[in-house]
């Protein structure tokens, strides 16, 4: 809730129609230095929203009925409100109810007049000239909280206890008074009467003695009652004594169950009747039956396997052969692969190759023959160099000789050419054309520059041996060609026939690794033909043999689970015999037949021993609402004659005490009829009666009191413990704040009494020296109380409504430093409300501006 605008147009003494216009701000400071005006700011502020007058408060501005006019608007939230004096005067006392007019009816407005009259001054308005006063701001904090929400004043309804049971103190007294006097009355009455007290005396003798009698009577009484109970009750407690005798002898024999086991009986036959259910011993057999046929399908399961090389987790586990359609594409491939892999083996080239090989070796030999001739020639050339371009030919006789190829030579290219053109070598073909050209062009240039005509004979067959070997080398040369390209080509034939078979071979290695067959590579299509219908035996057998294994593993499961669940009956009956210290023999719960019947005769005999407890047990409540068990016990065991023996005596006494009885009861009626003559004579009966009658309405008055006293106490109690509950979160807002300003303090602590009232305030400086509050400078002091008072400004927020504060100097007191931190301390702790701070100082306008918090001036 802000306060937008007051305007104090006629305010008693103080009269102006300047209004005092508030920014929309959650702290702003008000300056001015007409000290009247800015407390009237202040004043009217508290009184307009103050559901009752405080006569006090506005009495500084006026006498009796002086006229006060104004108004103040407010706002929370989308609600606003104006509220307004238009013909109000100064109240004489307190506590009447404010008179304003044209106020409208809204929830804000409803809000506003909950709040206690006291309330909105104690928070609503802090001046200068109490904020050092340490036992107000003590008294205000404690206070605290003594009120409801509703707006009725937990004070009022306490003075209102205090002052009903004070009321009460008077009309007590005046009947003590007047109880007193008939006491007076009464003794001077029984003296007028000498013997009236011995007789009171007589008849009170009497009455004790008339009592003691009936005593006797009614122990006599008693006795014969005990006597015929003993009588009547006979049967049950032989009975009893005789099942008793039967649980002694079945607890020696220690077959006895403790008759605790009635909490445990509904749960036994439960058991027997889910031990029924769960049929163990039929699905037993029928696991049985399945695992028999099991072991016949597996067998033939193996059979198929074994032909195959096969094992079953491998064919189980191959999704490849898992369907026929799968296994008749498996074996398509297979089969194919196999036939392309024969087919190309069937033209393998394997012994030409060999022949070939062999004419290679031959060419090699002879070359290797062929290189050792011509070295024996020391040319200095190779043959083919020499062939091509022989040296000058030399004579042996004459100068004038001439080299001469003999006519035999020129076969040699011709022969070349016919092996190269058979051996269909175009390289040999060319090699023997280009030799026989250069042997005519050679021997053509010879017989022309060679002009003499004779020839040595030896020269001649020397030159021809030269040329023969040079051309048998080139001749083995041209063979070793041939031969090798012969061989080159057939084995290249050969590694790619040998490529395309090992092609097949790992393609059908691949397909037989992907389906994990332990199958030859090799094999032809036949074969595969027929392994695949022996695989199509062996998938249909362990298919069926899987279907089984799975039947009997869900059974298995399923037996196992019942199992379980019979090992937990079990369990659960060995706890029970456990729980009432019985011994449990784990042998007769082996079976579900044998855990049944011993469970069976179990119920029976507890049934059986219950009997026998119960007839005890009748005995027992036989003395059920008798107090005197001891004094029976004893009759019990007497026999019946003697039982009639004490009862004849007992009938005489009580004959003799109803003799004696009357005759007493004859002597106190006439001591009755002499005591109520002496009292009708003395009136000592009325004053009785009229003593009972006020000791009776001196016991309502009291009792009235009283009450009326422990309902002030436990209010007092409530409120008291309602105001200390929000200390906590209090204290800890003050020490906050307070510690923010005042640096070299390190805690505030609030002392308090046995009932929660403080009585110190104790500061501990950061030197870890102790100050209490009232030892404070006047500046610390106005910090310590500003700062409660703020305190229970945010908590009264947290009920509803936030009340603005109104300050008037409060900061007067402290030295700068202080001053600047503490406003900066209200400006934080105004966040969520409105705090509007009224100076004439001019360093806190300064301040104010300094700090960018609004500044309103008024004149």
């Amino acid at each position: 809730m802000r306060i937008s605008n007051i305007t104090p147009k006629f305010f008693g003494l103080y009269r102006t129609d300047t209004p005092l216009d508030l920014p929309d701000s959650s702290i702003v400071v008000v300056y001015g230095n007409n000290e009247v005006g800015k407390t009237t700011y202040a004043d009217m502020a508290v009184i307009l929203m103050s559901s009752t007058y405080d006569a006090p408060l506005v009495k500084r501005y006026g006498n009796y009925k002086d006229p006060m006019k104004g108004s103040i608007e407010i706002a929370d939230g989308a609600e606003s409100l104006t509220i307004q004096f238009k013909s109000a005067t100064v109240p004489q006392n307190s506590g009447g109810p404010v008179k304003r007019e044209g106020l409208p009816t809204n929830t804000l407005w409803l809000r506003t007049q909950a709040i206690q009259s006291l309330i909105i001054r104690n928070i609503f308005r802090v001046s200068s000239h109490e904020i050092i006063n340490g036992e107000i701001a003590k008294e205000k904090f404690d206070g605290y909280g003594l009120g409801d929400r509703s707006g009725a004043s937990i004070r009022s309804v306490l003075a209102n206890y205090e002052a009903a049971a004070k009321a009460l103190n008077k009309p007590i007294s005046d009947l003590v008074k007047a109880i007193r006097a008939r006491d007076n009355q009464l003794v001077e009455a029984n003296k007028s009467t000498s013997d009236y007290e011995g007789r009171l005396t007589d008849l009170s003798r009497l009455a004790g003695e008339i009592e003691a009698t009936r005593a006797k009577d009614r122990t006599e009484r008693e006795l014969q009652s005990r006597i015929a109970f003993c009588e009547g009750a006979q049967l049950v407690i032989t009975t009893g004594g005789k099942a008793l005798s039967s649980l002694e002898e079945i607890k020696t024999n220690k077959q006895l169950i403790h008759s605790q086991f009635s909490d445990a009986n509904t749960r036994v036959g439960q058991i027997i009747t889910e031990i029924a259910d769960l049929k163990i011993q039929k699905r037993q057999q029928e696991l049985d039956d399945l695992i028999t046929e099991f072991d016949k399908k597996a067998r033939e399961a193996d059979t198929s396997l074994a032909v195959l090389s096969m094992t079953r987790d491998s064919l189980v586990a191959n999704v490849a052969l898992t369907s026929n359609e799968s296994r008749r594409s498996l074996l398509g491939r297979l089969v194919q692969n196999a036939s392309s892999r024969s087919t190309k083996m069937t033209t393998s080239r394997q012994s030409e190759i060999i022949g070939r090989q062999s004419e290679l070796e031959a060419t090699e030999s002879e070359l290797e023959d062929a290189y050792f001739a011509w070295d024996q020639f020391n040319t200095n050339i190779r043959a083919q160099e020499y062939v091509f371009s022989p040296p000058p030919a030399t004579h042996s006789s004459s100068s004038g000789s001439r080299f001469l190829f003999p006519n035999w030579s020129y076969g040699i290219p011709f022969l070349g050419f016919l092996a190269s053109l058979v051996s269909n070598q175009p390289v040999g073909i060319l090699i023997s054309l280009v030799f026989g050209v250069l042997l005519a062009f050679l021997q053509f240039s010879t017989s022309r520059s060679t002009p003499e005509t004779h020839v040595d004979t030896a020269v001649v067959h020397d030159i021809t041996l030269v040329q023969q070997a040079a051309q048998r080398v080139i001749n083995a040369e041209n063979a070793k060609t041939i031969a090798k390209q012969n061989l080159d080509s057939l084995m290249r034939d050969e590694n790619l026939s040998m490529k395309q078979i090992e092609g097949f071979s790992q393609a059908i290695q691949t397909i037989l690794d992907d389906c994990g067959l332990p199958f030859p590579v090799n094999a032809d299509a036949a074969t595969f033909t027929a392994f695949f219908e022996d695989l199509r035996t062996a998938v249909e057998a362990c298919a069926f043999e899987t279907e089984l294994a799975s039947q009997v593993a869900i059974k298995t499961d399923s037996l196992e689970r019942i199992q379980q669940s019979f090992t937990a009956l079990i369990q659960e009956v060995q706890g029970i015999y456990t729980s009432l210290e019985m011994v449990f023999n784990s042998a007769l719960f082996l079976n579900t037949s044998a855990a049944s019947t011993t469970l069976e005769n179990l119920q029976e005999e507890f049934q059986r021993q219950s009997i026998l407890r119960s007839q005890i047990k009748d005995v027992d409540e036989l003395f059920v609402g008798r107090d005197d068990e001891e004094k029976v016990r004893p009759l019990m065991k007497m026999s019946p004659f003697e039982r009639s023996e004490i009862l004849a005596e007992s009938e005489h006494r009580m004959t003799n005490i109803q003799v004696e009885r009357k005759d007493l009861e004859t002597k106190q009626r006439d001591l009755l009829d002499q005591i109520n003559e002496f009292e009708n004579v003395s009136k000592m009966s009325s004053l009785r009666s009229e003593i009972e009658s006020l000791n009776e309405q001196l016991l309502d008055l009291q009792f009235n009191r009283f009450r009326f006293a422990l309902q002030e106490k436990l209010l007092r109690k409530f409120a008291s413990q309602r105001a200390q509950d929000l200390k906590p979160a209090l204290v800890k807002n003050v020490q906050t704040m307070v510690l923010s300003v005042a640096k070299d303090w390190k805690n505030i602590e609030f002392l308090t009494d046995a009932n929660g009232k403080i009585e110190n305030i104790e500061v501990r400086k950061t030197d870890d020296s102790v100050v209490l509050d009232s030892q404070l400078s006047s500046g610390a002091q106005s910090l310590l109380y500003l700062a409660m008072r703020v305190a229970i400004m945010q908590q009264e927020a947290t009920n509803g409504l936030s009340i603005p504060l109104f300050c008037d100097d409060p900061l007067i007191y402290m030295d700068d430093d202080r001053t600047r931190l503490a406003l900066q301390m209200l400006k934080e702790a105004s966040i969520g409300h409105q705090i509007v701070y009224f100076t004439c100082k001019k360093e806190i306008l300064n301040l104010a501006k300094d700090m960018e918090i609004p500044v309103k001036i008024i004149s």
